[in-house]
């Protein structure tokens, strides 16, 4: 993390540098910009690789957080009596139509990744997510006492 905000100071200071040869309104505007660009950077690539995901199964919810350093944030509740389907994502049939918003996963890897089909508010909705072999059987199981 430390590397990637001096590459950014770097820059920034590059891109500044240059502008200042056509004044000091487009050094500034420089400046502003790249100042922009870089937090926008810095908060996607913390979000992706600092972020990690969390699922509970309590009771008859399955919980998906979000969990970024000390703070973790609710994304979804789901009531197994909600669940359509839980698919591997390989053999999930609409497995390209799913936005990167429903993805709850961080490793690269399609097979380690299921899909949960629910319905919520009258619209069906995919989430991809990555349980790991234990949570896994516990969810199967559940969801087969909640059918």
């Amino acid at each position: 993390m430390g590397l990637l905000l001096i590459a950014i100071i770097i820059v920034m200071n590059l891109v500044m540098g240059w502008a200042v040869r056509f004044g000091p309104v487009a050094g500034s505007l420089a400046a502003i910009g790249t100042l922009l660009i870089g937090t926008v950077f810095c908060f996607r690539f913390i979000y992706r690789h600092l972020a990690q995901y969390d699922y509970k199964l309590i009771g008859e919810e399955l919980i998906l957080e979000r969990a970024l350093g000390r703070a973790n944030h609710v994304v979804y509740t789901i009531h197994l009596e909600q669940v359509k389907a839980l698919d591997a994502f390989n053999e999930f049939e609409n497995a390209s139509k799913i936005k990167r918003l429903h993805r709850f996963v961080l490793n690269g890897d399609p097979k380690k990744w299921y899909v949960i089909s629910f319905e919520d508010e009258g619209d069906v909705k995919n989430l991809v997510f990555e349980p790991d072999e234990k949570f896994l059987s516990g969810l199967k199981s559940s969801l087969s006492k909640a059918v």
